[in-house]
């Protein structure tokens, strides 16, 4: 399904919500899915006392309960911006582990189409039915760093922290030479 298609979709989605005067918050997401059948399905994010729930858990949600687990398309969007954005990293594994075909699946976007393989973690699919099980090697794979903005700054801090005693010494040593000064009467 094309991003207009599916765009449209959501669009009215946020049209029904407007006419029912449903009170929208800034980071509240419309999602619809596009499964491999060609049905639709749509969901809006909402929080209750578990928790956010994101609007792409709540249309997999209708997907599920209509007896579809794999999806072709989705289409995520801010309800304030009606700009399209990526689903989460977790609720992508989400989709993985509900059907492993569902990384075959793709967020769409204006001019791209981003695998869901791109976004969430393939290893946390289960095999398909009848597929082999994965090598043992294969979990021996150096795992990419979970968060390298995170790493990044905790080893910039980690540098930062090292200094400190750097900066110690360097303001004894000007204490030091002050005092030399003072003895000689420069000062």
């Amino acid at each position: 399904m094309t991003f207009e298609a599916i765009y449209k979709q959501a669009i009215e989605v946020l049209s029904k919500l407007a006419e029912e005067n449903k009170v929208r918050s800034p980071d509240e997401t419309i999602c619809v899915i596009c499964s491999r059948s060609g049905k639709i399905y749509s969901g809006v994010s909402r929080s209750d006392p578990s928790g956010h729930i994101p609007a792409e858990r709540v249309a997999l949600g209708s997907m599920v309960m209509s007896g579809e687990t794999v999806i072709d398309t989705l289409v995520l969007i801010n309800s304030t911006s009606r700009m399209a954005i990526l689903p989460s990293k977790e609720s992508v594994n989400y989709f993985f582990t509900v059907n492993a075909e569902n990384i075959n699946g793709k967020a769409v976007r204006p001019n791209q189409e981003i695998p869901f393989s791109q976004i969430g973690d393939v290893s946390v699919a289960a095999p398909a039915a009848g597929a082999p099980a994965p090598a043992a090697a294969e979990p021996e794979k150096k795992a990419a760093p979970k968060n390298l903005l995170l790493d990044r700054v905790n080893s910039l801090m980690d540098g930062v922290d090292d200094d400190d005693d750097d900066d110690e010494e360097f303001l004894e040593e000007l204490e030091k030479g002050k005092k030399k000064k003072k003895r000689f009467g420069l000062f």
